[in-house]
């Protein structure tokens, strides 16, 4: 049997939002660690029923951080891959910044894994 097949919830109730009331209601989920589905039954039953799905919390912080530092890597490293295009040595120090700025963001990016 599938795992549609197997699935105990087979009424849907749906609900027209505002893009506001949406982006409020999946920032809510999040915080909650549930999906917007879960969150929303939770609050309607009083409770956090069984088999929701749960979402791992994410450091909204850490992750735009990590999506910055991505930028600025690539950045680099674009300029890294012009420059041997054009045949020119390697800029030493640029390399060491673009490597201690790719470990930087592995780092951030297990701090949020972690948390």
């Amino acid at each position: 049997m599938s795992k549609s097949q197997n699935r105990t919830r087979t009424k849907a109730i749906k609900a027209a939002v505002t893009p506001e009331e949406y982006v409020e209601i999946n920032e809510k989920a999040v915080a909650a660690g549930l999906s917007a589905g879960g969150y929303l039954r939770a609050c309607g039953l009083g409770r956090v029923t069984p088999r929701t799905k749960r979402r791992t919390p994410v450091d909204s912080q850490i992750l735009e951080r990590a999506i910055a530092e991505m930028r600025r890597i690539g950045n680099n490293i674009n300029q890294i891959a012009h420059a041997a295009n054009l045949n020119l040595p390697p800029d030493q120090e640029q390399l060491r910044q673009a490597l201690k700025e790719h470990l930087e963001t592995l780092q951030l990016l297990r701090e949020a894994r972690k948390r």
